[in-house]
């Protein structure tokens, strides 16, 4: 089945459109993982201070808010996948984002009362699960938007900047929603968040549909066969970051480097500078040439991480750990596209995407049991010893391309 067999869209035509209507499409896809993130971003920062201060709860409780959008995300990511492949993609993204508006309401509801700490918490943990789904809807439905109006040839652009916007979304929100809290209270930034979510409603409704024809999508099980092995490596190589991203700080600490503060805002810059700069090369290159030079650099960051005895080295890792990190996920994902019709197309990006944030999850916990026994040098390369398991995976997938290539 070819694309333009597998999809329509209402209001242009889907073949051969040129490059500066390519843009628009990759800018309009851009925007609204920004806007869909940006809301996250501008609540994680206020939500534990919330729990603690405000409503005089405990520091497992505030932290227990704070990680229940993360594992209603994860949880909800298959689910996510099989929405867009059976409804389409704007119609899902709309779906996600007037969840996210109820989540808002919900939110405003909790910081306005405060009479009733126990029952405000119930309705936080309500809102940050609703959150947490609708994150999942909006990330995969708008990256299959994108894909869906620009082309499968333009897939790595798509997800390029979809990476830049969630990553520079979080970012920006964060400080601004400790901004408003600050300046005005946590009672403010619900109806800020309200009013967000109801103009990305409106913008989202404004953008032509991509519409599935054809034959129903397949079982989430049969998405997962064909998946697993680009999300085995994917999260093989996810550890590396997990790693590097939560016992750094903690590391410069340890070693009494006065820069502590640096790593991950070093990691964050290279990150978001790649794939800006060097998110072509997906397309220039072959998918394997530009992964497995990014797991490359990221096993020479954990290598160079583990052996620094100066700060110096220590945060030329980060920059090397940004740059090689930044175009896994992209790289890998366009070959996983490749692997399914495009009727599943969303399913395998949100499955794909889960193997990314389980690594997250797990990666951190089991390794911090190793470094509390043998120290972060330990930790360090246990990480690696598992990005070099990614790399050794991608290496014999690019073989097994090749056979299949030379087999005609």
């Amino acid at each position: 089945m070819t694309y333009k067999e597998a999809y329509t869209a209402r209001g242009s035509e889907v073949a051969g459109p040129d490059g500066v209507r390519i843009g628009r499409i990759v800018a309009q896809s851009t925007a609204l993982v920004f806007l869909g993130y940006l809301g996250t971003g501008l609540e994680a920062a206020v939500v534990p201070s919330f729990v603690h201060r405000e409503l005089g709860l405990s520091t497992t409780l505030a932290g227990a808010a704070l990680g229940a959008q993360a594992l209603a995300t994860l949880v909800n990511r298959a689910f996510a996948g099989r929405v867009t492949d059976r409804f389409g993609a704007r119609a899902t993204i709309v779906r996600g984002l007037l969840l996210m508006l109820a989540s808002g309401v919900l939110f405003t509801g909790a910081a306005v009362s405060l009479a009733h700490p126990l029952l405000d918490f119930a309705i936080l943990m309500l809102s940050r699960l609703m959150l947490g789904c609708a994150i999942s809807w909006v990330s995969a439905a708008g990256a299959v938007w994108g894909i869906g109006r620009a082309g499968e040839a333009n897939a790595s652009r798509v997800l390029v900047w979809s990476g830049v916007a969630a990553n520079a979304a979080l970012a920006l929100g964060a400080p601004a929603g400790l901004w408003i809290g600050a300046h005005w209270s946590v009672m403010t930034l619900g109806p800020t968040i309200v009013a967000l979510y109801a103009a990305s409603i409106g913008y989202a409704l404004t953008l032509a549909e991509v519409e599935r024809v054809g034959a129903e999508p397949l079982r989430i099980s049969a998405v997962l066969r064909r998946v697993a092995p680009f999300g085995s490596i994917l999260a093989l190589c996810a550890t590396g970051y997990g790693v590097f991203s939560a016992f750094v700080t903690l590391f410069f600490q340890q070693q009494g480097w006065a820069s502590a503060a640096w790593p991950l805002g070093l990691y964050g810059a290279a990150f978001i500078a790649t794939r800006i700069l060097l998110g072509r090369w997906i397309d220039r290159y072959s998918v394997f040439q530009v992964g497995l030079a990014s797991v490359g650099l990221e096993l020479a960051a954990l290598a160079l991480l583990a052996v620094s005895r100066s700060a110096g080295f220590a945060l030329a890792s980060a920059c090397l750990m940004g740059m090689g990190f930044s175009l896994i996920f992209p790289a890998l994902c366009v070959r996983t596209i490749q692997a399914v019709q495009p009727r599943d197309r969303a399913s395998a990006i949100s499955v794909f995407t889960g193997f990314l944030e389980f690594a997250l999850a797990v990666a951190a916990p089991l390794t911090g049991l190793l470094i509390a026994r043998e120290g972060y040098r330990a930790g360090f390369w246990a990480a690696f010893l598992a990005v070099c398991l990614g790399f050794a995976g991608l290496l014999a997938l690019r073989r097994e391309d090749s056979l299949k290539k030379a087999q005609g």
